[in-house]
């Protein structure tokens, strides 16, 4: 139980590698193709608003996320509905 076998060094990444829109920090969505600053504030402004991204196709309603950088980005991202601790505060019954 004390040993940690290579422990991810980058838990915002699903086992799959590919980045998790809702553990994933302004830096690292910035640094997906095509989104610069404002567009990753954005991202990180609707996480907020909504508590966490339920689907890939909710990204489509940010402002400046077209269909184009959708697909261009949709390869690279995925969202994990069990990794996000925002709900707790809320039961959903």
């Amino acid at each position: 139980m004390s040993d940690h076998p290579s422990t991810p060094a980058v838990p915002k990444r699903s086992h799959t590698g590919l980045l998790d829109l809702n553990r994933a920090t302004e830096q690292d969505i910035d640094a997906l193709p095509g989104i610069g600053p404002r567009l990753a504030e954005r991202i990180m402004e609707y996480r907020q608003s909504v508590g966490a991204f339920h689907s890939l196709d909710e990204l489509r309603a940010v402002k400046g996320i077209g269909k184009k950088k959708f697909e261009r980005i949709r390869p690279l991202v995925t969202v994990t509905s069990g990794a996000v601790a925002s709900a707790r505060g809320k039961k959903a019954t």
